[in-house]
């Protein structure tokens, strides 16, 4: 498991440029899990715990392997969005420019519909946003996602469960969040299911 967890942080740090971080090392198992990246945006990710589950073991499970999550939280900071410099001159549009990412979505597809994702408490908070003093949060107590291939299409079925956000107002004078003013908030339950064709997922 060691070796697998060493494996996924070179991948991530050498195509990615993700910093990957292991609290706990299991079975097919990883606890106290932190990812950082640092872009145009500050992103900081915490999962609790990550484990396989399978269809196979498990039959609360549909799938030959899901990943599973407990206790996953987002922190994003947008200061420095926009701050890089702006190009001048954009490079011209290749004709076949789309093709890879039309591949690549093939084979995210392909390899998806083996598997499925289940996020237990998702919460996602944006820092320094277009409106000052103000941050955005995000919750949700369960996330699934499920991707199904039929003869010419793909199938796919996302639910969010009591998806919450709230606006509020934070300021350096109270650094306290029990003193954070709630701006507005807004909660939904989702669920979309949608068909793409294999040969054109976009």
């Amino acid at each position: 498991s060691r070796a697998v967890a060493f494996i996924i942080q070179w991948l991530l740090k050498r195509y990615l440029d993700v910093t990957l971080r292991f609290g706990k090392v299991g079975l097919l198992n990883f606890g106290k899990v932190q990812m950082t990246l640092q872009r145009d945006v500050s992103v900081h990710v915490e999962l609790e715990k990550i484990w396989l589950s399978s269809s196979f073991v498990n039959p609360d499970v549909r799938k030959p392997v899901v990943i599973c999550i407990e206790d996953m939280r987002i922190q994003v900071d947008v200061s420095n969005h926009g701050e890089q410099p702006n190009r001048t001159t954009q490079d011209p549009v290749q004709p076949t420019q789309g093709q890879p990412l039309v591949h690549l979505i093939r084979k995210i597809m392909s390899i998806g519909s083996y598997g499925g994702l289940r996020i237990n408490n998702i919460t996602v908070m944006l820092l320094k946003t277009m409106v000052p003093d103000c941050l955005i949060h995000f919750s949700s107590p369960e996330v699934s996602l499920d991707i199904s291939a039929a003869y010419d299409k793909y199938e796919i079925c996302v639910n969010l469960n009591n998806f919450g956000c709230k606006a509020l107002r934070t300021s350096a004078e109270t650094p306290d969040p029990g003193q954070q003013n709630c701006l507005g908030e807004f909660s939904f339950t989702f669920k979309m299911d949608a068909k793409v064709d294999k040969t054109d997922p976009t």
